[in-house]
């Protein structure tokens, strides 16, 4: 009976400290909210806190100003857009020092309504979360074995650099040292192709043998010095930054390459704003409707640049091989593929997830990494495996959602060596399968763009963003049409370069001998882009009352017209004409860019995302602003390209070489005796 009277006691008393402590608890949130009221409704009493705050929407206040007296602490207030990861807009907070995020997470509606109303937001709209910006920042110094995994690459891949620079160093001393030594029957030394693998010696003409016209060189490096040589940081850097390249007037695509990279910079900087804090957010919806605004609206097209250029280059970067067996290896065109890829998209995929957050140091920085996490913990398979256009289902942003692009040109890249091999079959097949999909990709976008009701209008593509790109924007087949016109263009010039035409080529080539018929050409291609970019002005002013049939029609339609645009353009100047255009597209003070083109378009958003997260202020998205940031962006992406490249897209490229062995394979050298 006793046991049973203590242990009643013993209960009684934990309730009441319960109830006590959910009294005191409730007391000081209903203070907090009483000392946050009371600083904006009297600011006079409270100036250094209220000048320290944020009085609108995305707006950080000073958080240093803040961290200047001892009493007050500050807090971020997060409003996110309910389901969707975009227009993250914050408010600052310099409230006492004894309210935590916790606190202020337990205001009563009343009280987040109170912040709604400075925001001028909506909770029926936005989520409120609260953060103090110290904790969370601290928390990005925590090492997780992931970070530490990527760390350790990174010092391994700078170790075998540098061990592959000083072997490169001391044999250019070598050589150096040798130059004045005479050799009789001289002949030339065997060059590097354009992707860096080592040079090595050409064998002069053997004395007990002087009449023997054909020499085979062999390759007598170490095979762990060769490895090494791979890796070189001067070797990698020099054929990055030289102007040197094959004579070809596929040279025409570094031009267009550059440019398009040049235009697709600019038009992000605009767009990756809504990932991170705005001021003016509904400013920005709104852009799309000014007519010089189309040019920026409409430069998603310019990824089908890059995608009929994928298209040709798939084909005609395989001719030789398919002159010399007659096929192309489909495993072997795979594995290129990867080598080619795999390096630089796995090393930019976890540092800018991993890494890149540790030097986060804005009000809001931590949240590059929340956002990062959110993206990417459950996800980054999908990317290893080209398929994050797919996974998850309805989810708009994937690990790094930008590299849809790469999961596409991935894709689109599986039925390349197929289609060449029934090319190099019989031609008519080739050309009735490439062009049979070109136009079923254009069927299929026109069909699934009708029953989804997608709509490329800006504003109405803002409530429907999870359809537009699950069913159109970032799926492969109707982006098949710009890079089945790449393939297509590729068959044409390999038929012209070997002159056994098609009568579809022979048409064509004979057609552009004609003067007018070229002036035709690119007349009606301006005559395409005009249309295709200042067409949206309507649309976007019209909203809710153009057809659906006609909402479509440009979806589909637009993307086979862009890529029969740039044929019209490029048609004439691989036939042969057009030496202006060539002349520019294909000036060498583009080639150093166009390598890093690739690694540039991969980066720039990734270091764009990161620069606004550590802003300390929202950004107010204004034209001249953007341009000027622009500059910047685009200086840093090829700086961050060519440092990514010479680190392992570069000796991705010299490994598979070397593996394969296309690099070191024996020539004949004919003797000049």
């Amino acid at each position: 009976m006793k046991d049973t009277k203590n242990e009643m006691n013993k209960i009684s008393k934990t309730l009441l400290l319960l109830f006590a402590f959910t009294i005191i608890a409730h007391g000081d949130v209903q203070e907090c909210y009483s000392e946050l009221q009371d600083i904006y409704q009297h600011p006079q009493k409270h100036i250094h806190q209220f000048l320290a705050s944020g009085k609108g929407f995305s707006e950080f206040g000073d958080a240093h100003l803040c961290h200047l007296r001892p009493e007050t602490r500050y807090i971020l207030v997060n409003l996110r857009f309910k389901n969707s990861l975009f227009l993250n807009g914050f408010l600052g907070i310099c409230g006492p020092k004894h309210c935590s995020p916790d606190d202020f997470a337990q205001l009563s509606v009343v009280g987040k309504e109170f912040i709604a109303n400075i925001t001028n937001q909506s909770l029926d709209v936005f989520e409120l979360t609260f953060y103090d910006p110290d904790i969370e920042n601290a928390k990005l110094k925590d090492f997780s074995v992931g970070i530490w995994i990527m760390i350790f690459v990174l010092v391994t891949l700078f170790i075998l650099g540098v061990a592959g620079s000083c072997i490169d160093a001391a044999e250019s001393k070598s050589e150096k040292a040798s130059q004045n030594i005479e050799l009789s029957n001289h002949v030339a030394a065997i060059g590097n192709d354009d992707q860096g693998f080592p040079k090595q010696d050409a064998l002069h003409q053997p004395q007990d043998n002087p009449h023997n016209p054909l020499i085979l060189r062999v390759d007598t490096t170490p095979k762990w010095k060769a490895i090494l040589k791979c890796f070189s940081f001067t070797s990698s850097l020099s054929k990055i930054l030289s102007f040197e390249r094959r004579e070809t007037r596929t040279n025409v695509f570094n031009g267009i390459r550059v440019l398009s990279l040049t235009l697709i910079i600019f038009g992000h900087t605009t767009y990756y704003h809504a990932r991170a804090p705005i001021v003016n957010v509904y400013e920005l919806l709104t852009w799309s409707q000014g007519f010089w605004y189309q040019l920026m609206v409409a430069s998603p097209f310019l990824v089908d640049n890059f995608l009929l250029i994928g298209g040709f280059l798939s084909i005609f970067g395989r001719a030789d091989e398919a002159k010399k067996a007659g096929r192309v290896s489909v495993f072997g065109s795979y594995l290129h593929r990867i080598f080619r890829i795999m390096p630089l998209y796995l090393m930019m995929l976890f540092y800018f997830w991993k890494v890149q957050p540790i030097f986060s140091d804005g009000v809001a920085g931590f949240f590059y990494k929340k956002v990062m996490d959110m993206e990417c913990n459950d996800t980054w398979w999908t990317n290893v495996l080209f398929i994050n256009n797919k996974l998850p289902h309805g989810n708009v942003a994937s690990c790094m959602g930008y590299t849809w692009y790469l999961a596409v040109d991935m894709q689109l890249f599986l039925v390349t060596p197929i289609l060449f091999n029934i090319y190099l079959k019989k031609k008519l097949y080739g050309w009735l399968a490439a062009g049979g999909l070109t136009l079923a990709s254009t069927a299929y976008a026109y069909y699934i763009t009708y029953v989804q009701e997608l709509t490329p209008i800006i504003i109405e593509q803002f409530f429907q963003t999870a359809r537009y790109y699950e069913y159109y924007y970032v799926q492969p087949v109707p982006r098949f049409a710009p890079y089945g016109i790449g393939i297509l263009m590729a068959f044409m010039y390999m038929e012209y370069l070997d002159g056994n035409t098609t009568a579809f080529t022979r048409f064509f080539v004979e057609k552009y001998k004609k003067r007018w018929f070229r002036y035709l050409s690119y007349v009606t291609a301006v005559m395409i882009t005009l249309i295709l970019i200042f067409v949206q002005y309507p649309l976007n002013n019209a909203l809710f009352m153009v057809p659906q049939g006609f909402k479509s029609a440009y979806l589909a339609f637009g993307r086979l017209g862009w890529g029969i645009m740039l044929a019209l353009f490029l048609l004439p100047v691989l036939f042969g004409h057009g030496e202006s255009l060539y002349r520019f597209c294909s000036a060498k003070v583009w080639t150093p860019f166009t390598r890093l083109s690739f690694a540039a378009f991969l980066l720039h958003p990734a270091i764009m995302l990161w620069f606004y997260w550590n802003s300390n202020q929202g950004a107010f998205v204004q034209l001249l602003k953007n341009t000027e940031e622009f500059f910047g962006f685009w200086f840093l992406s090829m700086v961050t390209a060519c440092i990514m490249s010479i680190m392992s897209e570069s000796p991705g490229m010299n490994l598979e070489k070397l593996l394969t062995g296309r690099g070191r394979k024996e020539e004949a050298l004919v003797s000049k005796a």
